[in-house]
């Protein structure tokens, strides 16, 4: 479907589709850190992913779907998607994807310490999902292997892909108007979407603009699946890896 034809969002209600999701995960979240002496607050944060963040994400493309086209389904995700060689993708991607990984290995640790330096300084430990891979002994062995098994499905694959149908599929497609400037909106909400993790901010923005705009760009959305899902899921193997030779 070409871009003039795809149904646009005004920005109020842009800033709706990104922050309703955001503080409902936020909240839950902030909610089941109570519980952490029972469960890891990094164990309910992947529970969150399947029972808040996929859920309303997907059901929201499913809505748009249904009403614009009766029928349910991803398509409203696919609006602006294109045919692209897979070897051309594959080749994309890994450029993409070392870039993303270099920026998280350097830039995040910087950004980081200085946020909890001075905006952040007080934010309890708890709260911090790194906090799990500090005071995982603390638990039963059961909820380390069941947290690391929801890490990898959750945070290394499903949630990607349910941010990306959502974020790159449904909300970039419908500020198309905005010509180059989508992709730009759209990194921006979404590394603010991440109320859990706002120490991250810049770190994010810088490491997911040269994706987002190859999707924007390309046409492609499973350009934007294979970066974040490849990055996220590296993150959960250096995490196992951390863990094993403690």
């Amino acid at each position: 479907m070409t871009d003039n034809k795809i149904r646009q969002l005004s920005l109020p209600k842009l800033l709706l589709y990104v922050f309703i999701p955001a503080l409902l995960i936020f909240g839950t979240y902030s909610l089941a850190t109570q519980f952490r002496a029972i469960i890891p607050p990094f164990l309910s944060f992947m529970v969150i992913i399947l029972v808040v963040l996929i859920p309303i994400e997907i059901g929201i493309i499913l809505y748009f779907s249904k009403k614009e086209t009766n029928q349910f389904n991803l398509s409203c995700a696919f609006l602006r998607c294109e045919k692209m060689p897979v070897h051309k993708t594959l080749g994309i991607s890994v450029v993409l994807i070392l870039i993303g990984g270099i920026v998280f290995t350097f830039i995040s640790p910087l950004e980081r310490n200085i946020m909890f330096q001075t905006i952040y300084q007080n934010v309890p430990e708890y709260f911090k999902l790194s906090d799990f891979f500090v005071h995982y002994k603390d638990y039963p062995r059961f909820i380390i292997i069941v947290s690391f098994l929801l890490y990898a499905v959750s945070d290394g694959i499903l949630g990607p892909i349910a941010e990306e149908l959502y974020f790159r599929g449904f909300l970039m497609s419908r500020i198309s108007r905005f010509g180059i400037g989508a992709p730009v909106i759209i990194t921006v909400l979404f590394s603010a979407y991440h109320l859990f993790s706002p120490w991250e901010f810049f770190t994010r923005i810088i490491a997911c603009l040269p994706f987002i705009y190859c999707v924007y760009k390309t046409k492609n959305i499973y350009i934007g699946m294979i970066v974040h899902c490849s990055l996220n899921t590296a993150s959960v193997i250096m995490a196992v890896l951390s863990v094993i030779k403690n």
